[in-house]
Formats: structure tokens, sequence, C-alpha cells
């Protein structure tokens, strides 16, 4: 268990800290030092290389693909000292700089060969838009810088258009392999000489703030009959979608099944309707995981008026 724990150490269960995170209170010394945030991190070699080269700074790994974060746990348990200034955060990029990282807290951003999505239908799956830049503007403290490299050179000149009026200083050069990663590899075996780095450095600062946990209501209603409950989907900037309803008669107690698209996220949730002394009670259920946002609350609202506009009429 505690090899176990050990392994697993470095990831951070980001649903269940305050947000945004304090995060030097995540790590084992609670001093203030320069925080590092590398995007997609594949394998993790740059990151762990870092982490050892400077342990003065701390650094923080994001990353969606599973395979890749348990390759990079094994680098850092592999290491012959223990590495203690790295954090792995497992989501979306966005919804990390949205939502877990106060405004002017980051020193340095990376991201090396991001997912260029070449299909032009793909294009707003593209990372580092001029929202996203402005996003990552707001982070960096003052002064801090944003480093990309990429292999495509359509990619590269798609980024330098979007740098315009996101505070940033833009510099960019071809370089040499220098970063030695599992795709720069690649790359290199498929005849890549040299790449495209574009340096970005803060010179003005652009405010966005930091998304905030919104709190959860719960509703009480005096009736209710789960043969009459058939929920309607809600579509606007949020959207809820019905996915099941499930009803226990003999614990009288149902449960919601809904998926909740509001911008740059998509959450499930389970919305329960429980029998109590004066009615029933609707609110979240238990034991989920997810942000407690404004499209969550909707869905536990919708719920709510669901109910009390399929109730029978009184005779």
């Amino acid at each position: 268990m505690n090899l176990k724990k050990s392994f697993l150490n470095p990831l951070i269960p980001h649903y269940r800290v305050q947000h945004p995170i304090n995060w030097s209170e995540q790590f084992l010394s609670k001093e203030e030092k320069p925080l590092d945030v590398e995007i997609g991190f594949g394998m993790g070699e740059v990151l762990v290389r870092q982490a050892v080269a400077f342990p003065d700074r701390r650094f923080i790994g994001i990353e969606q693909i599973w395979e890749r974060i348990y390759k990079t746990l094994q680098k850092i348990q592999r290491e012959a000292s223990p590495i203690d200034n790295i954090k792995i955060l497992s989501m979306d990029a966005r919804i990390a700089f949205e939502r877990l990282f106060s405004l002017e807290s980051i020193d340095r951003v990376y991201s090396f060969f991001p997912c260029p999505w070449p299909k032009k239908k793909h294009i707003k799956h593209r990372l580092f838009s001029v929202d996203f830049l402005k996003l990552l503007n707001s982070r960096l403290k003052p002064n801090g810088e944003l480093r990309i490299v990429t292999d495509a050179e359509y990619y590269f000149h798609w980024i330098v258009d979007q740098v315009k009026d996101t505070g940033f200083e833009l510099h960019t050069e071809k370089i040499k392999p220098q970063l030695d990663t599992k795709f720069e590899r690649k790359w290199c075996q498929e005849g890549h000489e040299e790449f495209f780095e574009i340096h970005l450095y803060k010179i003005e600062h652009k405010d966005v703030s930091v998304k905030e946990d919104v709190e959860l209501k719960a509703y009480m209603v005096e009736q209710f009959n789960p043969d009459n409950f058939v929920f309607q989907d809600f579509h606007g900037d949020i959207s809820v979608v019905f996915k099941e309803f499930l009803f226990d008669a003999q614990k009288q107690k149902g449960m919601v099944l809904l998926l909740v698209a509001e911008e740059n996220l998509t959450q499930n949730v389970r919305v329960t309707i429980m029998r109590r002394n004066k009615g029933w009670r609707i609110c979240k259920a238990d034991g989920q995981v997810f942000f407690p946002t404004s499209g969550i609350a909707k869905a536990i609202e919708c719920v709510y008026k669901t109910v009390i506009s399929q109730r029978e009429p009184a005779l």
C-alpha cells in the first residue's frame, strides 16, 4: 500500500482540492518557488529531466492519456534520488488553466509537439488560439514565458497568427533536434532535421478571471410520481442531456443520469430524487467527481422543474 501511494503521489486529485489550487501546499516543501507547467508532457522525458536538473523549481505536468501518465510515473519512480518537485494533472489543459491556477501564478509554460489538428474541420480543437493564449497570459507572472515547439509548419504559422493582442512579445526560430522525446525521435526518423520554435514573453497582462466553483442547491417537493418522470433536454449556452432514469421503489429513491455541456467542459452528473419525511429531496448524488459549475447547478434545477411540472393535479 505504501509503495502504491508513493507511486501515485505526484497525481493531484483535482476534484477533491480547493480551487484554484494553492500549489505551495501540494509539495513537500511549502516554500514559494518558481512554478513551471508543461502541457501534454507525453512520456515525461522533458518533465522529469527538468525536475532533476532544477530542484529549486516546481513542475506541473498536464496530460490526458493515462498510458503516458503511467510511463511518466514509472520514470519518476526509477530515478536514483526521490523527485518531490513534480505534480501531475490528468485533465484538459483549458480546464486546468481556467480553474486550478490563480492569476499571475506561473513562471513558465511549455508545450512540445502539441497535436496540430491538421484537418480544416478540426481547427477548432487547436489549443493555442487567441482565447487560450490570453488565458495563459493571465496565469503567467509578469515577464513570464511560453515556449512551443512543433514539427508542423502550417501549425507554426497558425499559432503565430493568433498572437496579436494577447499581451505577448513574439520570437520565433528554427531549431535542431534537442528535446530527445519520443515524438522528436519519430519526426527525425521520418527525415525532419529542424523544428519550429515559438517563444512568447509576457509584456502586458490580460485579465481572464478564474472560473469559480458554484454552490449546488438542493430542492424539496411535496409530491413525486416516478411513472410521470419524463425529462426534456435543455439547450443553450449550457446543455443538459438526459441519459437514464432509475427508480428503486423499495428505497423510494430515484437517480437521474445527465450529460452537462458548457464552455470547454463536458461532465456527467447523477441527480437523486429521494423520499424524506416531508416530501422528496432533489440534489446531487454522493460519491461523484465533477467541477461544481453553473452547468451542474442548471442540471439539478432542470430535474426539479421536471418534477414540479409533472405532478398530478389535485382532484
